[in-house]
């Protein structure tokens, strides 16, 4: 499901990897046609791409529910900011993400949690129900 409302852009992605790119390409036309400069529609599409990529692969794998086969996002944007809600049906409440460092060079993971803190100037998560909520933005 995929629709633009007047309070911005809401997304129904479901729970396959060959979703994420769509919908975080979405996301970034929906944010530059809503006055986000290409820079900063750049930094959130990355950051929607890395946090769907990971929520996808280390996210809620143990629960068995339909519900959990998807993910909801919406994106908004206003004169001086975009953002993205990224919502995970959860059967665990957030995880404490550590400060990141930037890896090794040779290290085979830890870049996405590094970019993701540093490339946005929000990335947050907190509970919600049985959900966990994403929020990512950047502002110009």
């Amino acid at each position: 499901m995929n629709s633009e409302q007047p309070g911005g852009l809401a997304l129904q992605v479901p729970r396959d990897p060959g979703a994420i790119a769509d919908a975080a390409e979405k996301v970034g036309v929906y944010c530059r046609q809503h006055g986000c400069p290409a820079e900063s529609g750049f930094r959130l599409q990355l950051g929607v791409a890395e946090t769907l990529n990971n929520l996808y692969q280390h996210g809620n794998n143990r629960v068995e529910d339909a519900a959990c086969e998807w993910l909801f996002l919406r994106a908004r944007s206003t004169s001086n900011r975009s953002s993205v809600l990224i919502c995970l049906k959860a059967d665990i409440g957030p995880v404490d993400l550590p400060e990141a460092a930037l890896p090794e060079w040779s290290a085979e993971q830890g870049r996405g949690l590094y970019i993701l803190q540093n490339w946005l100037d929000t990335f947050q998560q907190r509970p919600y129900r049985d959900h966990v909520l994403w929020r990512l933005a950047v502002r110009y």
